[in-house]
């Protein structure tokens, strides 16, 4: 990916933020909810202007939930949904260990602390 854009708009809609392939091509749409907010009535809409706007990759979050979808299948919003993260429902460091973010390589309770958090114990 070569830039990201806040505030992403083409067309009728926008999106929170967009990951550009290139100068042209959108590649990843963001949509970003408040943490209480339900993701549900987000889904289609967020899912139908990626579509129509030939994005590849949907993500849907209020931070808490991650949802990943892929807009140019075929089929339902939950048959689009290939990835999902709920840290309240995971916890911070399994949904972490999903994502694979290199910082977490290592991050168990005896070496992190009580908190978890590195350097922390």
């Amino acid at each position: 990916m070569r830039e990201g854009v806040p505030e992403f708009r083409l067309g009728d809609g926008r999106a929170d933020y967009c990951l550009m392939e290139d100068a042209r091509k959108p590649a990843v749409f963001i949509e970003v909810k408040a943490a209480d907010e339900g993701l549900e009535s987000h889904e289609k809409p967020l899912l139908e202007y990626a579509f129509h706007q030939g994005v590849e990759i949907a993500a849907l979050t209020n931070g808490l939930s991650w949802w990943l979808s892929l807009p140019l299948i075929g089929g339902t919003c939950s048959e689009r949904k290939f990835f999902v993260i709920d840290i309240q429902e995971q916890g911070p460091l399994p949904a972490a260990k999903r994502f694979r973010f290199p910082s977490t390589r290592g991050c168990e309770k005896r070496e992190c602390g009580e908190s978890g958090a590195p350097g922390d114990g």
